[in-house]
């Protein structure tokens, strides 16, 4: 799916949603309600108290990470709004497409910005209440292109980045812990083994988009992997990537040029 017919859809899918909000009883068992918290609108068909904790959730993220990174801007310059569906299946319908047509039922979520609006599109599936959704993952996404030249990262970045901060965990609703394991990431790795690095570092949007799913859930886990080191290291530095992604650009060695270590060493 293009990235206008993409765009299209959620609006589509927002006006419809709005919509209902406002005719629907309150007591309908499926219906559509607006929440509006400090920097987002959460609309959905998700149990009032499943959107309010999401809005919690990615609020407390947000103020967090911006006392991490207080140089870093939080807002692309447009509203944020989140598209929050109550069922894995009920999100079926707004999937992109993968490059064969075909809806690509790997994707748990995924960002957009519109020309006024920025758009999350998620699924609160309570069949998967042991896997939290992706709203910091794809609000991730929206820093970046906030910050920097989001166009040009390579997918292990973009998505290795997401993932990383994904998994930040939270004590008195203040402090984060980041860098922490990705259980099921790693059990992943262990069990299908990892993609060779200059495979990793090589594969572009067309070639995520064309992955299996199982293929791309190995890129994502390594991808992480690969990002968490970079970081623990301090080769990575989140608040200033611009002069990274610059170099990753470059043809002779990116990785070597932005990091400072090859692939080779990666791999081993």
């Amino acid at each position: 799916m293009s990235r206008a017919a993409k765009f299209k859809l959620l609006v589509v899918a927002t006006l419809q949603v709005l919509f209902a909000a406002s005719a629907m009883p309150a007591q309908t068992t499926d219906s559509w309600l607006s929440i509006q918290s400090k920097n987002f609108t959460i609309i959905g068909n998700a149990a009032e108290a499943d959107l309010r904790a999401e809005a919690q959730r990615l609020e407390e993220f947000r103020s967090a990470f911006a006392r991490l990174y207080p140089g870093l801007k939080l807002a692309n310059g447009k509203p944020t709004t989140i598209l929050a569906f109550s069922s894995s299946e009920a999100f079926n319908a707004f999937l992109p497409k993968r490059p064969d047509g075909s809806a690509d039922e790997g994707v748990t979520g995924y960002f957009l910005s519109g020309e006024q609006t920025s758009y999350i599109a998620l699924a609160i599936d309570p069949k998967k209440a042991d896997k939290p959704s992706p709203v910091v993952h794809e609000f991730i996404h929206l820093v970046l292109e906030a910050n920097f030249d989001r166009a040009s990262m390579p997918p292990w970045l973009n998505e290795g980045l997401a993932e990383y901060f994904d998994i930040a965990r939270f004590e008195n609703r203040h402090a984060i812990t980041l860098g922490g394991e990705n259980r099921q990431h790693l059990q992943l790795l262990r069990r299908a083994g990892l993609i060779l690095v200059s495979d990793l570092l090589a594969t572009d949007a067309t070639g995520l988009r064309s992955m299996s799913i199982d293929h791309r859930r190995q890129f994502y886990a390594e991808s992480w992997l690969l990002v968490r080191q970079l970081i623990t290291d301090g080769r990575l530095k989140v608040g200033d990537l611009s002069q990274s992604i610059q170099k990753l650009k470059e043809k002779n060695s990116p990785i070597s040029r932005a990091f400072g270590i090859d692939a080779v060493s990666l791999q081993n």
